[in-house]
């Protein structure tokens, strides 16, 4: 009868209570932290470019943060400059490669912080040093480079974890890129529908590991040659909700040195646009101008 209706649901109350009631927070108690936060402006993972983190205050734990450019712009490359950065100042970061190798993406990051052209420096010995001097000052970045194929959101927080414990810390997060993962979801669901359900994944490990992750995007072909916008993002599921921060990398076309980064989204602060440098020769993006 009832009382035993009444009975089970006490239980089942019991039982959850148990399990919930560390993460229910009072306002209350939530209110000191508040006060640390206008107190501490550059809260989040500085990315190494004056003008993008005086807007952001940097990547934040537990945010989810995109970057998206059309095939050929150079997303890839602004992870990797966005991840030497950091790993200069001593932070450890997570790379999972889907598309370009773990030595490709090595060699990129070591050129770029030689600053040099890989065909001279195949022709030029004095070149070829500063590689190699360069490679001095890389060689114990925090870096972990995975580049297992189409990994699926679980193996990505499973081989995050992993790395986690052996470096001792995780700062950053980056998945390159978003479309190339294996998706979740079943054959009758779209493809919207799984990239939502994969930046959903991606935003849940970002808030559980307690650092940001930084998903790279392709935008349709239709936003060739004009100033892009999210709608551009190819399926792009539920991106918008999801994440924190979406940055458009834009040049006019593949030659360009011109670039924009355009501030998309910003779920905490200003959208505005960052002049960019792109040096193709470096495979490296720099800022033109230091914001006051």
């Amino acid at each position: 009868g009832s009382d035993g209706f009444m009975a089970e649901a006490r239980t089942t109350l019991d039982s959850v209570s148990a399990i919930g009631a560390a993460d229910i927070k009072m306002l209350g108690d939530l209110l000191p932290e508040v006060t640390n936060r206008l107190g501490d402006t550059t809260r989040g993972k500085q990315t190494g470019y004056p003008g993008l983190d005086a807007v952001t205050g940097g990547f934040r734990e537990g945010h989810l943060v995109i970057i998206a450019a059309r095939p050929g712009i150079g997303k890839t490359a602004l992870a990797c400059n966005i991840s030497a950065n950091m790993c200069r100042t001593g932070l450890a970061c997570a790379y999972f490669s889907i598309e370009m190798s773990a030595l490709e993406i090595a060699e990129r990051i070591n050129l770029s912080e030689a600053m040099v052209d890989k065909y001279k420096a195949q022709k030029d010995p004095n070149l070829a040093r500063l590689v190699t001097n360069a490679q001095e000052k890389v060689w114990n970045w925090k870096l972990c480079i995975d580049d297992r194929g189409s990994l699926s959101v679980d193996q990505i927080v499973s081989n995050a974890y992993q790395y986690k414990q052996r470096a001792g810390s995780l700062d950053c997060i980056f998945v390159d890129y978003l479309q190339l993962m294996r998706l979740p979801g079943g054959k009758n669901d779209s493809k919207n529908e799984r990239i939502g359900e994969a930046t959903r994944g991606l935003k849940v490990l970002a808030k559980e590991i307690k650092c940001p992750v930084v998903a790279l995007a392709q935008l349709n072909r239709n936003a060739d040659g004009r100033r892009p916008t999210i709608a551009d993002i190819r399926d792009s599921g539920n991106i918008e909700q999801d994440a924190d921060l979406i940055l458009l990398l834009h040049r006019e076309h593949e030659q360009s040195e011109q670039a924009t980064l355009i501030i998309g989204k910003n779920r905490h602060g200003a959208t505005r646009d960052i002049p960019m440098l792109w040096k193709h020769e470096w495979t490296r993006y720099l800022e033109t101008t230091r914001m006051k």
